[in-house]
């Protein structure tokens, strides 16, 4: 008992201290109840914050990771009054707090993201004791206790995620070395080229392919530093690399890309890519476009990150080895992919049944994309479904009737609306 919890119990006396813990318990089995809302709400507001994450779609992952492992961690350790010292840094507050590490982002960010965190934890606590039925004579001791508690575990946490941080940072600039250079040509900071090109080993005046390559989620025993290596020549080779590509380490799931290729390459050369490195079951890969110069080394990573944000939003069954930002629907879908459920309202809008999310609406909506894709040609649509043309006809004519007259009067709107589906799978189709 700390000498604030015996000053409380000597002003309330022992019986409203005890029932003051009671409802202390009550709020935190209450709170753990509901840490899918919690841990929901308080990702969006710190990935609205913490701007140096951005666009980083893994890292916003990592993110709701890490505070969905210490929203149950800390309202399991109230409700079940674990003392704080006993309570080791949640597994997902540790890859957190690595990855920041890995990615050259400061500490700063990190224990700042904490003290916005326990600012939203303390409301929620404190509404979810409003909300209850606490004695107007007990509701400031139990939040005192509560906010107490949480304090307690903030503290405790950082200093453990702060200390895991700073390791990783000092273990990581061992190995990359480059990626400060390369960071401060991505955000702009006036880097000089040829500190650069020395640093680094790779000339900007290239026309580059940027590619982004991840470990899938799902992989339980991660691919070696050699089976990546390996991996990358095959890449090379597949998009026709005329030098040598600039890799960079990220973490340890994740690797930046730049190959030099030849001028006026396209999105062509992704045929002969996807050909060589579809079958790859460890990988996964988002591809830019070509661009030169400085300017371009920047554009084309920027546009590979795009890609890889549509990636990583689709649903399992939409999932593909290889995103590329021309891939046609993958401009569009990566200005929705952080508005899904306004995306989900609205395809459900423009589609209305055919957005059920079941496999007979999904046949009839790939029939009707490949449909307005061959230009409303039933032969070329039948041979690459590898259907029967009657086949085409048949589905076609189950196509909901407001979806039909859509496709007369604005095929723009369902074609994006298909895309979307064919490209995020469930996580844009509606459950009816």
């Amino acid at each position: 008992m700390t000498i604030g919890d015996e000053f409380a119990a000597h002003k309330l006396g022992e019986s409203a201290t005890d029932r003051a813990r009671g409802y202390v318990l009550k709020a935190g089995q209450d709170l753990y109840a509901k840490q899918d809302e919690i841990t929901s709400g308080m990702a969006v507001v710190l990935a609205a914050e913490i701007e140096l994450i951005g666009g980083d779609q893994p890292l916003i992952e990592q993110l709701k990771r890490s505070i969905r492992s210490n929203v149950t961690t800390l309202f399991h350790g109230l409700a079940n009054e674990i003392p704080i010292e006993k309570i080791e840094a949640p597994g997902g507050a540790v890859d957190y707090a690595r990855s920041l590490a890995q990615r050259s982002i400061p500490a700063s960010h990190l224990i700042r993201a904490y003290a916005i965190g326990q600012n939203y934890l303390l409301e929620s606590a404190f509404d979810e004791v409003r909300r209850g039925d606490v004695p107007a004579d007990l509701e400031y001791e139990v939040l005192r206790r509560i906010n107490a508690y949480l304090f307690r575990y903030i503290d405790w946490v950082s200093l453990q995620v702060g200390r895991i941080h700073a390791e990783e940072q000092n273990r990581w600039s061992q190995l990359s070395s480059g990626l400060p250079l390369i960071r401060a040509l991505l955000t702009d900071e006036g880097t000089d080229q040829r500190k650069f090109e020395r640093g680094t080993g790779y000339r900007l005046t290239a026309n580059h392919l940027a590619m982004i390559l991840w470990v899938r989620p799902t992989v339980v025993d991660a691919p070696t530093p050699d089976d990546t290596r390996n991996f990358i020549r095959t890449l090379e080779s597949a998009c026709g690399a005329v030098g040598r590509p600039l890799v960079q380490m990220i973490d340890k799931s994740t690797t930046w890309i730049w190959m030099p290729v030849a001028a006026g390459s396209t999105a062509r050369g992704t045929l002969d890519l996807r050909a060589r490195v579809d079958k790859a079951g460890l990988y996964r890969l988002a591809v830019g476009v070509p661009a030169r110069d400085a300017d371009g080394f920047v554009k084309s990573h920027r546009l590979a990150a795009k890609a890889q944000s549509v990636a990583m939003a689709a649903a399992s069954e939409a999932e593909r080895m290889i995103t590329c930002y021309d891939d046609q629907g993958v401009r569009v879908a990566s200005l929705v992919v952080g508005q899904l459920e306004l995306t989900r309202a609205w395809v459900g809008e423009v589609l209305g049944q055919l957005a059920k999310d079941d496999d007979a609406a999904a046949v009839l909506r790939e029939t009707c994309r490949i449909f307005l894709q061959t230009g409303d040609n039933y032969v070329r649509t039948a041979e690459l479904l590898n259907v029967h043309r009657n086949t085409v006809k048949y589905r076609l004519g189950k196509i909901p009737s407001h979806v039909g007259h859509g496709i007369e009067t604005d095929r723009i709107t369902v074609a994006v609306a298909l895309e979307l589906c064919h490209l995020l799978g469930s996580r844009v189709s509606a459950v009816m």
